[in-house]
């Protein structure tokens, strides 16, 4: 074999490694880009006979890199659900998370989901079989990139129905799988008092990471005096209010999107 093709093969095998490492990440076209300058800088400085067989290589290797596969970039939506703690037609937090869906940023879609129509836990029941409305609820955070829960504030604490909906979708008795374990949760909530829904939203932190879940603490959104800010017909009306939920759900969103590329 002549020196000079040694030579040349040599100095152009690592232009041929890294083309392999990096023609699915690169895409083809700015890697070729590369290689072509890479190719003049050592015809530049080869010698006669090494000058020789670059043609030949270079059409060896962009051959080659057209033959793999090139990863497509994943322009999946990001999914969020937003879920209501409350059972009450007029809630003020059912109102909220409604006020927020049309909130979500390009690229992000927001639905909602419901605690209505579970029963109260009872391990009896779950032997027998999971409960529709439980298990839709569990199959909506299953399938969701990050979810909200809206919450009421009850005696200073949770509301039972909110608790109870989260115990069922949680319980593993059946061997389900634990839809919340580093799955990315934000809190938020209002209340006709001053605090905004603070000690639930406190209450619901050792839950959180009993079960594992991505509690997200970048924004807190507690709107206090929740009878100021809506309407008759339950519309978000407050401009303030309006633009810390805004603010709120597209920081969420960007985190989830960011956890989740």
């Amino acid at each position: 074999m002549p020196s000079g093709f040694q030579a040349t093969f040599a100095s152009l095998m690592p232009a041929l490694v890294a083309g392999i490492q990096c023609a699915q990440v690169l895409g083809r076209g700015r890697l070729f880009h590369a290689m072509d300058i890479a190719m003049l800088d050592y015809r530049h400085k080869a010698g006669n006979e090494g000058k020789k067989y670059t043609g030949f290589f270079h059409l060896y290797i962009c051959a080659f890199l057209t033959m793999l596969p090139v990863k497509q970039k994943d322009h999946r939506m990001t999914k969020l659900i937003g879920i209501s703690g409350s059972l009450r037609k007029a809630s003020f937090n059912k109102a909220l998370l409604n006020a927020a869906l049309p909130l979500a940023p390009q690229g992000v879609t927001f639905t909602t989901g419901t605690i209505e129509g579970i029963p109260l836990y009872n391990a009896d029941v779950e032997r027998e079989g999971v409960p529709e409305a439980v298990q839709v609820l569990k199959d909506q955070i299953a399938t969701a990139d990050g979810v909200i829960l809206f919450t009421p504030e009850y005696n200073n604490s949770i509301p039972g129905v909110f608790k109870n909906a989260i115990d069922w979708v949680s319980s593993s008795m059946t061997g389900a799988p634990n839809v919340f374990a580093g799955r990315a949760f934000a809190l938020a909530g209002t209340s006709p008092g001053p605090f905004g829904t603070l000690l639930s939203q406190n209450a619901w932190l050792p839950v959180m990471r009993t079960l594992g879940a991505d509690l997200w603490s970048g924004k807190r959104l507690m709107l206090p005096k929740a009878g100021s800010l809506f309407d008759k017909e339950g519309n978000l009306v407050d401009e303030d209010a309006k633009g810390r939920l805004k603010a709120f759900v597209e920081a969420f969103a960007d985190y989830v999107a960011r956890k989740t590329a």
